[in-house]
């Protein structure tokens, strides 16, 4: 975390965009069936063109809804909704090149998760409520002790299933 405290003292955040929001639900599960969410996330950086001083994270949230019903041996989700935001950050006093684009993208990964997450449950919840589901539960997002190794989003990721 040390890696990202020069950044954090001089960035300061102008604002958080919604890129994109949708939901897919592919069958209605009958009364009885339970049903469980899952739910992953990635963070990037984004170091536009001619901008000695501002930089974007981006925050992809997916969650998905399977269902427990033992006749149903699908693996194939019952529905899924994502979200994509983004927040903008300026640096005081300071150029993006006095930093390692390294610092940068832990910045993205620590503070773009954390400034966009409540935004990010948000629009999850709404998205899972206008569709008739059942609300995710989506812990609250801290700052990790240490990160998690990086890579990219692929399809083969795990997802994590909220505890309670």
């Amino acid at each position: 975390m040390e890696l990202i405290r020069p950044v954090s003292q001089v960035a300061a955040l102008l604002d958080a965009v919604e890129l994109k929001a949708t939901i897919e639900r592919r069958v209605v599960p009958g009364p009885n069936v339970e049903i469980f969410q899952a739910y992953r996330y990635v963070a990037r950086l984004i170091l536009p063109e001619n901008e000695a001083s501002r930089f974007a994270a981006v925050v992809d949230l997916e969650c998905r809804w399977f269902s427990e019903d033992e006749e149903e041996e699908d693996e194939t989700p019952i529905a899924t909704a994502s979200s994509s935001m983004m927040a903008r950050y300026a640096l005081r006093d300071a150029s993006i090149s006095e930093f390692e684009v390294e610092h940068l993208e832990l910045f993205a990964e620590v503070n773009g998760v954390y400034n966009l997450w409540p935004f990010l449950r948000e629009a999850i919840s709404t998205l899972s409520a206008r569709m008739d589901l059942r609300s995710p539960l989506l812990p609250l997002w801290y700052p990790p002790a240490t990160l998690p190794p990086k890579g990219s989003w692929t399809e083969e990721e795990e997802f994590s299933r909220p505890e309670g």
